[in-house]
């Protein structure tokens, strides 16, 4: 398994897949290394996700389509965007 079979999990999601992610977020310094290695797409994994695309959106200027990175005032489906399966939200 690699870092390709990561490709489209979300929020929520368990397994192997989950796992690659967040070994890969590890190695890229996105990922606490006081954070569990478990195959669990939570809250840890979705803030290093986001803090990710953040970089590689404003630090390294890949555009926010191709990192699928939308937390913009003006894109009200952000949330579906960073990680979440659903549309948007309302607070």
């Amino acid at each position: 398994m690699g870092l390709e079979d990561a490709v489209g999990v979300a929020h929520g999601d368990k397994g192997p897949a989950v796992g690659e992610l967040q070994r890969a977020l590890l190695r890229l310094g996105y990922y606490g290394i006081r954070f569990t290695l478990d195959g669990d797409y939570g809250r840890n994994t979705l803030g290093a996700v986001l803090a990710c695309k953040y970089d590689l959106v404003h630090t390294y200027g890949v555009g926010r389509a191709d990192v699928k990175y939308a937390p913009a005032p003006s894109d009200p489906a952000s949330l579906s965007a960073s990680g979440a399966r659903s549309g948007p939200t309302t607070a």
